[in-house]
Order: C-alpha cells, then structure tokens, then sequence
C-alpha cells in the first residue's frame, strides 16, 4: 500500500505535464473549425406567424417580425415586434352561453407586443433527411423585454376597454434550420425557424369587476385586485440572413 500512493502521485505528475505541454496547440483546436453558416456579423430579418397555447378561454393568432444583428457566432442582440389577433375559444364560449365566468380576474389580451432580447447560440449541428439531403441547426435560447398594449372585452356589453401599454418580460428558445445558401459569393443564408415564446404581464383588475364579485357574496380579501398574465406562442419565421 505504501508502494501504491507514490505511483499514484507520479502517473498525476505525467498527466499534468502532459497536459501542459500540449496546451498550446489544444487550444487552437475547436470541434468545428469552419462552420458550414456561421452567424457572426450577420444581419437577420424575420417574418412569420403562429399560434397561442396554454390558455383555457381565449386564443390568439400573433403575426409579425424581428431584425437581429449577430455580433458573434454565439451571441446576438435582436428586436421583434407582434400583432395579435384575438377570439374566446370553446370553453369561454360554453360558459358565457351558461352565465358563468372564469373564476379569476378580467380575461385580458394583448393587441400587439413590442420589445428586444438577447439570444444565445450554445448549439450547432446537422442532421440527415433520408440520408440525401443534410441540414445544418442552430439551437438558441433568449430573453428579453418590451411593452404591450393590453385590453379586455365587457362581456355583458361587448365593450372593449384598454389599459395601454403595461411592461411585458418575454423568454424564449427554438431551433433555427439553415435551408440553403445564395448570392453571388454564397454568403447570404434562407433560414427556418420554429420557436416556443412566453410574455408575461401584471395588470391590475377593474374596481368595478372587484365591486361586481364582492357583490355576488365573495369575500374581498379573497380575490386580489393585480394578475399576473400570460402569452403563450408556438411561432414559426422564415428569415433572410445577410
């Protein structure tokens, strides 16, 4: 046993030496050394659309664009800007028809949202389709924030109210498939994108809502008079790249 520590020691020894002396030229070493469509000093222009999830009584259809500049292949600062259009969905509908309502604050939505992010690029990568054609990927991550302009509708009226433009915060990632270079040195990129986008908003609730539930028996310190709000978006972007 008292052999064993000193060999030990001295196999420790010959890797960090090792090590050492080949750090030099490991560090010129990259997993990629030319990237088939970097993105570095590119200026990115997107128009697409798409559609919201996650909400139980209202759904919209956003449709817009973002201009990104990419200063780095790993990083790039962008701004977008989104039109939604909104409608109740089945179940709002189902309750309305009933005279009932969803037991939380006023159903608020956004009319168009507009703000900038930054967005990271930690992964690059191609995959195969039939083993004939090959893709090159970007996946990203971003996050960021803006304004929005928020209204409600009435529904014992069919009065829309609006509450201007509020804060928003928004994250996001996707998957940015590379379709095919152009352009006379080939330098220029058509790209897809598919995308998942969370806006998050506070909007304090009307009085005259409150008054209305306190009057139907509920108790006021039961219902709050501020909701955090959501926007849910699964989009998809075509995107030129120059």
């Amino acid at each position: 046993m008292n052999k064993l520590y000193p060999a030990i020691l001295s196999l420790l020894l010959i890797v960090i030496l090792s090590a050492t002396a080949f750090a030099g030229e490991n560090e010129s070493i990259r997993a990629l050394q030319n990237k088939a469509y970097p993105l570095n000093m590119k200026l990115e222009l997107s128009l697409g659309g798409g559609i919201s999830i996650a909400d139980r009584y209202s759904q919209s259809i956003p449709a817009g664009g973002e201009i990104i500049f990419h200063p780095f292949d790993f990083l790039s600062l962008g701004g977008f800007f989104l039109y939604t259009k909104s409608s109740e969905t089945s179940l709002s509908k189902e309750l309305r028809k009933q005279s009932l309502s969803a037991d939380e604050p006023e159903r608020t939505r956004t009319k168009w949202i507009t703000g900038g992010e930054i967005l990271i690029y930690p992964i690059y990568g191609k995959f195969s389709l039939f083993s004939e054609i090959a893709f090159n990927y970007h996946i990203y991550i971003g996050g960021g924030g803006g304004v929005g302009n928020i209204v409600v509708t009435n529904y014992s009226n069919d009065t829309e109210k609006s509450y201007g433009t509020k804060p928003v915060y928004t994250i996001a990632g996707g998957v940015q498939t590379h379709l095919f270079r152009f352009g006379e040195k080939k330098n220029k990129y058509l790209d897809f994108k598919v995308e998942g986008r969370y806006f998050g908003y506070t909007v304090d609730a009307d009085k005259e809502w409150l008054d209305a539930e306190i009057a139907k028996g509920r108790p006021s310190d039961a219902i709050s008079n501020s909701a955090q709000h959501r926007l849910v978006l699964t989009m998809a972007y075509l995107s030129f790249l120059f």
